[in-house]
């Protein structure tokens, strides 16, 4: 594009200064505003409600729509209406993932999508009809990398029905981890080595692995149960067996750091426990960095963190 169209999109089009997220959790929904100020993000504000029924772990109740609309108009207020960036965030476990390896390619998206729909629904999802996507992700050792990724056709129609009745028009959906990864990129892939990334929200928790080039070769998501006296050993554990199986699955892999994100007493507890079983660091990434808090924002909010997270996606 010429200087001189390029100086007239900025004069129509200006850049945004103003960004927001919306994390649609299984127990909260946040709002959250960013705001660019002399090259500072500021956290304007925060809103958070806790969710009238249950999302995601069981089928929808006929009037969802109408129980969720109220509180997203209410914690994204500020956003109704309006042509705003606004990216949401749904948790790790709503979203069914896999890295798929090939000998041969399909030859067209569409074909592409069947594939990784079918894989999903026959090893985790039968009786669910999934919204699906599929992006090829290069090759690895002869094989054909795939990532598939899908969540249910009737929630994410549910979610997106209660967005319009409350006047919210997001411009980008993605999964907690791909927020993350997206957001500390830089961080993550500057060894130039295999990677982890391990993360623990409220009510679940996540694992990404990646390869020497960047690429998602692993991903694992659960739901966390009841508050009890092992939940930090048992994600200790399982972690550790995915990451020790991933490291020993393929010639020249070297994982020599596990990046975590969490801040609560559970997480904390889950950091020293790998880096005693694992001889590894766990290299502590904030969400927060960088950021400067509005006169009266409140980040008490258990999934404050991530929908700020989400809404920095939207601002390349």
């Amino acid at each position: 594009m010429s200087p001189l169209l390029n100086r007239a999109r900025a004069a129509l089009w200006p850049p945004y200064t103003e960004f927001w997220g919306l994390s649609i959790g299984a127990q909260e929904i946040v709002a959250c505003q960013l705001r660019r100020q002399a090259g500072t993000w500021q956290v304007a504000t925060v809103n958070a409600e806790t969710t009238p029924l249950c999302i995601y772990k069981e089928a929808p109740a006929a009037d969802a729509v109408q129980q969720l609309a109220p509180v997203i108009a209410r914690v994204a207020a500020g956003v109704a209406g309006k042509c705003i960036p606004l990216s949401v965030v749904i948790p790790d476990p709503a979203v069914s993932m896999a890295i798929l390896e090939l000998d041969t390619l399909p030859k067209t998206a569409a074909d592409r999508e069947a594939l990784a729909r079918w894989h999903l629904q026959k090893v985790g999802s039968p009786n669910t009809t999934l919204a699906c996507v599929a992006q090829d992700l290069g090759m690895s050792d002869g094989k054909h990398l795939l990532l598939a990724s899908a969540v249910s056709r009737v929630w994410l129609d549910g979610l997106l029905g209660a967005c319009h009745a409350a006047n919210v028009v997001p411009t980008l959906w993605q999964s907690a981890i791909a927020y993350r990864y997206n957001r500390f990129q830089e961080q993550l892939l500057r060894k130039g080595q295999d990677g982890a990334l391990l993360t623990i929200d409220s009510a679940s928790w996540a694992l990404l692995l990646w390869d020497q080039s960047g690429r998602a070769r692993h991903l694992r998501s659960r739901w966390r149960g009841p508050a009890s006296g092992n939940e930090a050993e048992t994600i200790a554990v399982e972690a550790e067996r995915a990451v020790r199986a991933y490291a020993h699955g393929g010639r020249g892999r070297r994982l020599g750091t596990v990046h975590f994100i969490g801040e609560s007493d559970v997480a904390n507890r889950v950091a020293a426990l790998l880096e005693a079983r694992m001889q590894n660091a766990c290299a502590r990434l904030s969400p927060l960095s960088g950021m400067e808090m509005a006169d009266g924002v409140s980040l008490a909010s258990a999934d404050a963190a991530l929908a700020i997270t989400a809404a920095l996606e939207n601002e390349g």
